[in-house]
Order: structure tokens, then sequence, then C-alpha cells
């Protein structure tokens, strides 16, 4: 899992397309920014390993914040509501 905002330019990640096993945490439901964000939070050590191997950190970096490996299930703008 890496953001578009993170990624190297013309990296390449030659795993695209391989499954990666996971274990779910929790759900969460959180406000970030002017968002609020309905997720599943998972763990996996090879996604850390993958990310690490690529020059990334642990954590998915979310404009600045670190976050936990997460499914989104929904997205809320709250600026529209």
């Amino acid at each position: 899992m890496v953001y578009p905002e993170e990624a190297l330019p013309g990296c390449c990640i030659a795993e695209i397309n391989q499954a990666f096993s996971f274990e779910l945490l929790d759900l969460v439901d959180i406000k970030v920014f002017s968002k609020r964000i309905i997720a599943l939070t998972v763990t996996s050590t090879k996604l850390e390993c993958l990310r690490i191997k690529y020059g990334l950190s642990k954590k998915l970096n979310y404009h600045g914040l670190l976050v936990p490996f997460h499914i989104t299930l929904a997205t809320i703008d709250l600026q529209k509501v």
C-alpha cells in the first residue's frame, strides 16, 4: 500500500498484482482534515517489509500523518454535509 504522494518518481513496484496477507484489527471512525473516514485497520508484516524495501516508512504517510494500514469503507467530506 502506497499513497500516490509517497511514490518516488520513476519507481516501479515489481510486486503490483501480487497478493499479501493481512490481519483485521479494528473498525475506526476518524475525522482528519475536513473528512470523516470509516475504515478497517489491518496489520501485515509483509506489507511493512515491502514499504521498507522501497525506502518508505512502515506506516502510510497521509499528508504528513503516519497512519496504519487500512481498508477504507467510507469517506465523507464534512464541508459538504
